[in-house]
């Protein structure tokens, strides 16, 4: 079975950022800058990762190629429809993914428990003790039977720190009696005082993913000590609140969707070193970036309202930037001059972007995602690229693309290529609302290989 076939998308799980790094001899500060690493993902369908990338789905440069992604320790990571699997750094630079009933293999071992379905639990009954502590992430929709507690209990005694993403407040309640997660996926759960305090009282939790527009529903968080890692979907200041004062140790933030309008609801997060917005069409002014000069990572993934980037020009430790829709030719200009140590960059939905020749003098750039209409041309002499994801026309017919992607790949015989697919549907659909939708969308239209609608979103 193909990982695209007979599983379901949950939505809201996220790829935590561990922000961290390897020193020859000693561990690395907290801090420090850890690039992601190209992974070869066989079989080459349209995965997606939960990270700064999150939005577009990369496949091979041609039918059968496999998929290569920028992934790091701890992202997530899945294929069309199916349910996400956890990457880990000892994985290494290949990974071949394989979906059974009872979930998601890697290299031929089950690593996601779907316990949404029966199969799951069939699997539970007979598997080993080394077979539950191989699992990196359980999912549940609904509350464990009576009958069924104890093959819960056998996952949380053999792995108590397992990953979870729960989809119902009473399956949260059961889990986290058991469970102490270190990252934790929540949907379709109201933050009620009682699920807060729930998640309030883990004390290894690392990574959380909840909704952001619950009243009053963020409060909480500044008792959530060692959290590094925050995903806000359809966050709603007005309603949630702002990010409480007191998050000295949030690294990452990763906001999805929502109305939120510039920057002040991020409270103070001195130690944030990882900022990404993903389809928030609200946002407008930026101006407050001033005030997280340590930021390394920053990226703005259809954010169609950010017009002013002169904030940038204060960001002097940046090493991965994701442009937003409306940035101009004389705006990438003067993103490469002040940039230089920049090695990712995303230059995705950028429609006033026609010239991709600034780019060449980013000597340190390693890692490239470019999603335009300007010629492909000049990014054929950047020989140091590692990885290259390329957005084409979708008016281009199979065999124009086919020849595109094969001439890019000829002249960079040393890097990674892929190509993007953009998860759409037209008319501001934000893909966190209507996941399942949005992928089933695209992939009946990749099977018809229909000719885009006007209102549809083009690379």
């Amino acid at each position: 079975m193909k990982p695209t076939e007979g599983l379901v998308l949950f939505p809201l799980l996220l790829a935590a950022l561990v922000v961290c790094a390897s020193c020859p001899g000693a561990p690395a500060p907290v801090d420090a800058w850890r690039p992601p690493t190209v992974v070869k993902i066989d079989p080459g369908e349209a995965w997606m990762a939960r990270s700064p990338t999150y939005g577009v789905m990369y496949g091979g440069p041609r039918k059968g190629a496999p998929a290569y992604m920028l992934l790091r320790d701890g992202d997530l990571v899945s294929a069309g429809g199916g349910p996400p699997f956890t990457y880990r750094s000892t994985d290494g630079g290949a990974v071949a993914v394989s979906a059974s009933e009872a979930g998601i293999n890697v290299a031929g071992n089950l690593v996601t428990l779907d316990l949404a379905k029966g199969e799951g639990w069939q699997w539970l009954e007979r598997a080993t003790p080394e077979e539950v502590s191989a699992l990196r992430l359980v999912r549940l929709d609904k509350p464990t039977d009576i009958e069924r507690e104890h093959l819960l209990r056998k996952v949380a005694d053999g792995n108590p720190h397992v990953d979870l993403a729960v989809g119902d407040g009473a399956a949260l309640e059961q889990a986290l009696a058991v469970f102490m997660p270190r990252r934790l996926w929540i949907e379709n759960v109201r933050l009620t005082e009682d699920v807060q305090g729930l998640i309030a009282a883990q004390s290894r939790l690392e990574v959380l993913a909840i909704k952001g527009d619950d009243k009053d529903g963020l409060a909480f968080l500044a008792r959530v000590r060692g959290l590094r890692t925050l995903i806000l979907h359809k966050w709603d200041p007005k309603t949630a609140g702002p990010i409480p004062d007191g998050m000295t140790g949030l690294r990452s933030l990763l906001v999805l969707g929502g109305s939120i309008k510039d920057l002040a609801p991020l409270g103070n997060l001195p130690r944030l070193r990882e900022l990404t917005f993903w389809g928030t069409e609200s946002l407008r002014d930026i101006g407050r970036l001033t005030e997280f000069p340590h930021l390394r990572v920053l990226v703005f993934q259809r954010c169609k309202g950010v017009a002013d980037l002169q904030v940038l020009n204060n960001l002097k430790g940046l090493r991965w930037l994701g442009l937003p829709d409306a940035t101009t030719p004389a705006q990438l200009g003067r993103v490469v001059r002040e940039h230089p140590d920049l090695e990712i960059l995303a230059v995705a939905w950028c429609g006033k972007i026609v010239d991709l020749t600034p780019i060449r003098r980013l000597e340190r750039l390693s890692a490239l995602v470019v999603a335009t209409a300007a010629p492909l041309d000049p990014l054929y002499r950047m020989k140091t690229l590692k990885f290259l994801a390329v957005g084409l026309d979708k008016k281009k017919d199979d065999a124009e693309s086919a020849r595109v992607m094969a001439q890019v790949q000829q002249a960079l015989p040393d890097t990674a290529v892929v190509r993007v697919a953009p998860l759409c549907l037209g008319s501001g659909w934000i893909l966190l609302l209507v996941p399942l939708a949005a992928l089933a969308w695209w992939l009946a239209a990749r099977r018809r290989r229909r000719r885009p609608r006007p209102d549809a979103c083009h690379v």
